[in-house]
């Protein structure tokens, strides 16, 4: 399907700072939440969950119209339940380094919680112009995602909200179990945020920042 305008990583690389505002971020973050949720959600003709992880949420598969429709593209290295799934030849980590879960990284056996990780590293980017997990190297940025806490936002930005970090640093827990347990519960979270913060964004907003980009 076309999409007439960029992906979320060209908007952020136009845009001063790198970074949409903290309520912008929020949410386009909650319209992916969503397409994640109806992905995670699909099941087989028997009604069984087919156990579909994205596992390369990041801001280059974030597709933004000049109508401010959000989409979530490349489901390429998505797995489902019953695929056959071997180890590339050269070990290839599936997905994008920064913005994959501890469990991934570490080869775990992985669910729909390592794309809650992953969007919620993606928002932090969005809102805050640096990545939460970068370093000079793969092998520093594999350290920093399983041994050191995330940087809080408000370390970063002391004016971020603190609902918004609150989200964000939850759904960004080394121990999956101590996340939002859904993409949608993750949805929740952050329209939540944005109604208590009478922040709630148009998409001509969205639409009009694309469009200054």
């Amino acid at each position: 399907e076309w999409s007439d305008g960029a992906s979320l990583r060209d908007l952020l690389d136009a845009l001063p700072g790198q970074r949409l505002s903290p309520q912008l971020a929020a949410q386009v973050g909650a319209s992916v939440a969503a397409g994640l949720h109806a992905a995670h959600e699909l099941c087989d003709e028997a009604g069984h969950s087919l156990g579909v992880v994205h596992r390369d949420v990041s801001p280059q598969n974030v597709l933004i119209s000049m109508r401010a429709s959000v989409r979530l593209a490349d489901f390429g290295v998505a797995k489902a339940r019953g695929q056959i799934r071997r180890a590339t030849e050269t070990g290839e980590l599936k997905g994008k380094l920064s913005y994959m879960a501890p469990e991934q990284v570490s080869s775990k056996v992985i669910d729909r919680r390592a794309d809650v990780f992953a969007l919620a590293c993606v928002i932090y980017e969005a809102a805050l112009g640096v990545r939460a997990f970068h370093g000079a190297d793969a092998l520093s940025t594999m350290y920093l995602l399983l041994e050191q806490p995330v940087v809080a936002p408000r370390e970063i930005d002391p004016g971020f909200p603190e609902g918004l970090e609150a989200i964000l640093l939850k759904a960004m827990a080394k121990d999956p179990d101590a996340r939002q347990q859904t993409a949608d519960e993750l949805r929740e979270g952050l329209l939540d945020y944005l109604r208590t913060a009478q922040h709630v964004v148009s998409d001509r907003a969205l639409a009009e920042t694309l469009e200054r980009a």
